[in-house]
């Protein structure tokens, strides 16, 4: 059949009227308001009024230091996110760009964004249809509608029937008529359910808000205080609020904003190199929350690949196999591979059969349907070199929905495959014992039994039977070849779970994580390969419910289903029953994670509280309503990625402590000056270079600790749980206490042993009893990063060698206070006098007692946290 399509003047004006072929993706963000966005966290806006109120009072040097501090925030930032989005690009490049239509009478080549209603598009095996259409021709086309309805088994289509964007050919070839392009298409609507779904805080950005406020409201009445004071006492206005800007600046915890940033960073950063891809940061630290995975099956707990996995001979030849893929290679087979109808089986399977396995370097790929590769791989197996041999095929009657068989005509036979029951009923022999003879009732009772024990274990069963026929015999119909057929046997296949999913499944429910299975697929097929996979028992089918059966409940019945935390099962399900499940578990306060690759699965994924893509077989919009995506498809990235999200949350808790603990030891510090009538601590400089040179880098380093082997082995932490819950500030408040006091004492022991009184005032013996509380704060802090790394172990139990960086940072930080104390350049400028060793002899001995108090409460059986 000739096509002439639509003229090149008629594809210009429908393009101007209907628009590029292509869903509308999200808005990017420019540039510069990724970089402003960054200024929007509390504590930055805090640190630019304090840096603000400094350079206004001409105290340059120290605002200088808080708008760098700012900066490396903003850039850390902006540098991750920008570079998130370019990663994101190459993802898309990844679609086939260009469809073949009949313009002008002619076969051409254009970009699919530039097909319009009306096209003539040819489809061949192995295109994606790339916008709605009609099929107006077809030779044996079959279309996989994973991508849109997530079931592996492609579907035959006829003439005239109904395509859509988005789907692939897998088999035969055929021509369409455009009639949907875009946001009009089916995807396009599903795609509109994905962006219209509102999308949730991550609990990290939730408690980086909850911070931020107790920051500035601990900070507001502290140094409304403080000036109140310093104003009543000295009767000085600017002195009293240059030195509150100042308590300020020591109760912020400057680095924090950044320390977090960098640990998200240097997260996302070890994730990319484990085919994990972060679009949001915080995103890292939501999978450390995960509660529930809801997990699509094909593709994604599956190869997407049909395997057969027995085969059972009319004559009770039982075989078994084992291996995945398409590889006759991979795996093994067992039973006796010489009985007549094994080979028979075999040689039906290899011929009676439209797809071609093609090898590669990499073993064999397939061309054309996945139960048809799998009969290949089973009768390579089978008889080995069957696959080069010649077929010899003299007539084809292809499968159909109707017959529910397929035959052809080889050698003088006709080879017959198809449903138990359509074989059966089309068999007047069956071969038993190297003989043939008739079917009985009873024969065909056994393999109705033997066909029931292998549907039980999920298995797709197909029958085979054969005849033989003589060169008069005219045979023009199928119901010509399929008649008085020889029943020889079954085959049962399965699409077979990846090889890494079970472990990855024991690994998540030994975190207290369960597994939900919500699959367009049958629920006995979804059932098998969760049991398989370990996920729910041989007599859990109480787990399993269909589409129908959840529309049917009302939310109250199916919250109480959910809130029972056992594994479950929900197939032949719609979009909008994910939808359901993913808010109902929500409204549960569970932290729900939805995997997919299908565009089935993006509204799920965007209503999730993590939303995971796939980056090889995922669609465009499945990508684009994720917030990660997995490079290898793989399920084990996602526990790899919860890891990583817990070992990134137990670590920000180390460090907030180590640097609330820290501030709060200034800020005892400072306070306590005024209010024992003591001359000041500490300078505003020697403040910001605490700040600046030992807080950040120590936080950063135990950002970067190791995950506890334990980790995997605890329970998901309460999402409705804060950080700074009353212990936990009580904690560190108390640690600072004692390492304020700490300090203090050595303040107060150097100054007046060197014979300092309030005449002197700021002299040479006050400057070297300043150096030393600096030196004895410094001290302290690092040995409360190696208390902070343990909070549960003693610090002598802890390897520490496993985390270079923070002996390096450590090490850095004293570097930094010894340069500031013994190098004359920066004794003038920050006013530092150079200590003895007997100073260090008293610095060492206060520096001790904080990390002796936390061994004290440790070995009582009481966390740090």
């Amino acid at each position: 059949m000739s096509y002439t399509g639509i003229t090149k003047a008629e594809a210009e004006k429908k393009l101007k009227e209907f628009g590029f072929n292509e869903l509308k993706a999200k808005k990017k963000n420019p540039w510069w308001k990724i970089i402003l966005g960054q200024f929007s966290d509390t504590l930055v806006i805090i640190l630019i009024i304090a840096a603000a109120i400094t350079l206004f009072y001409g105290e340059t040097a120290d605002a200088i230091v808080i708008l760098v501090i700012i900066a490396l925030n903003a850039g850390i930032g902006f540098f991750q996110e920008f570079k998130t989005e370019k990663t994101l690009e190459a993802l898309q490049g990844m679609v086939n760009p260009e469809a073949r239509v009949i313009r002008d009478g002619k076969e051409q080549s254009i970009p699919i964004k530039n097909i319009v209603p009306d096209d003539i598009i040819i489809l061949a095996e192995g295109d994606k249809v790339p916008a709605d259409g009609v099929l107006l021709e077809i030779h044996s086309l079959q279309i996989s509608e994973a991508a849109l309805t997530g079931e592996s088994v492609p579907v035959k289509k006829k003439q005239e029937d109904k395509v859509a964007m988005g789907t692939a050919v897998v088999k035969g070839s055929g021509v369409m008529k455009v009639t949907a392009t875009g946001d009009k298409t089916e995807i396009g609507n599903i795609a509109k359910l994905a962006v219209e779904t509102e999308n949730v805080l991550s609990p990290l950005q939730k408690e980086l808000k909850n911070i931020g406020v107790f920051v500035a409201k601990i900070t507001i009445i502290i140094c409304i205080i403080i000036f109140v004071i310093l104003y009543f006492r000295d009767g000085e206005l600017l002195k009293g609020l240059m030195y509150s800007v100042s308590v300020a600046i020591s109760a912020v915890p400057e680095g924090l904003p950044t320390t977090i940033t960098i640990a998200l960073a240097l997260g996302a950063t070890v994730l990319s190199k484990k085919n994990v891809i972060v679009k949001k940061l915080p995103s890292v630290e939501t999978l450390g929350a995960v509660t529930t995975i809801c997990s699509d099956k094909t593709g994604t707990l599956t190869r997407n690949e049909m395997t057969v996995r027995e085969i059972n001979t009319s004559d009770g030849n039982e075989i078994k196999i084992v291996g995945e893929g398409y590889d006759p290679k991979n795996g093994e087979i067992t039973g006796d591979l010489t009985a007549q109808t094994t080979k028979i089986i075999a040689e039906i399977a290899y011929k009676c059969n439209d797809a071609k396995l093609v090898k590669t370097e990499n073993g064999y790929s397939l061309l054309g349907d996945p139960t048809e590769g799998a009969l290949l791989t089973m009768a390579e197996k089978v008889i080995s070199g069957i696959l080069d041999s010649d077929k010899n095929i003299e007539n084809v009657f292809p499968f159909d929905s109707d017959r529910k068989m397929m035959s052809v005509i080889s050698n003088e036979k006709v080879l017959v495959k198809g449903s138990p029951d359509s074989i059966l009923e089309h068999s007047s022999k069956i071969f038993i014992n190297g003989e043939i003879v008739d079917i009985t009732e009873e024969n065909k009772k056994k393999i109705q039994e033997k066909y029931n024990q292998m549907a039980k274990k999920a298995l797709r069963v197909l029958a085979f039977a054969y005849r033989e026929i003589d060169s008069s015999e005219k045979i023009l119909e199928d119901s010509d070849a399929e008649k008085n057929l020889i029943f020889v046997g079954l085959t049962g296949m399965i699409d077979p779970p990846r090889d890494e999913v079970k472990a990855a499944v024991e690994s998540a429910k030994g975190a207290g994580i369960r597994t939900i299975v919500i699959t367009g697929d049958f629920g006995l097929t979804a059932g098998a390969i969760a049991e398989e996979l370990g996920m729910i028992g041989p007599d859990d089918t109480n787990n399993i419910f269909t589409g129908e059966e959840i529309q049917a409940m009302s939310d109250e019945k199916l919250s109480d289903i959910l809130k029972e935390r056992k594994s479950l099962i929900f197939a032949r399900t719609m979009p909008s029953d994910k939808m359901r499940i993913v808010s109902l578990l929500q409204n549960l306060g569970e932290v729900v994670a939805m995997t997919g690759d299908g565009v089935n699965d993006a509204p799920a994924l965007k209503k999730a509280d993590i939303g995971i893509a796939m980056g090889i077989t995922g669609t465009e919009v499945s990508k684009e309503s994720a917030t990660m995506i997995l490079l290898n498809d793989s399920f084990a990235s996602i526990v790899t990625a919860i890891k990583e999200g817990r070992r990134i949350y137990a670590n920000m808790r180390k460090f907030i402590w180590y640097m609330f603990s820290s501030n709060i030891g200034e800020l005892v510090t400072i306070v306590s000056s005024i209010i024992l009538f003591i001359p000041n601590v500490l300078s505003a400089i020697l403040i910001l270079c605490i700040n600046l040179g030992t807080d950040i880098l120590p936080a950063i380093s135990i950002g970067a600790d190791p995950a506890d082997d334990d980790l995997m082995n605890k329970k998901p932490r309460d999402p409705n749980s804060r950080i700074l819950n009353r212990k936990f500030v009580t904690s560190f408040v108390i640690a600072g206490a004692i390492l304020g006091l700490c300090v203090i004492a050595i303040f107060i022991i150097t100054l007046y042993g060197d014979g300092w009184h309030f005449a002197l005032g700021a002299n040479k013996e006050y400057y070297h009893a300043m150096t030393a509380a600096f030196a004895g704060l410094v001290t302290i802090q690092m040995i409360n990063t190696f208390s902070a790394i343990s909070p549960n172990k003693s610090v002598f139990k802890t390897n520490y060698f496993k985390n270079p960086f923070h002996l390096f940072a450590v090490t850095t930080s004293f570097v930094f206070i010894l340069i500031l104390i013994y190098v004359p350049f920066f004794q003038e400028y920050v006013k530092t006098e150079p200590l003895t060793l007997k100073d260090w002899g008293i610095i060492l001995i206060f520096s001790f007692i904080p990390m002796v108090y936390q061994e004290i409460k440790k070995a009582l059986g009481k966390s740090m946290h």
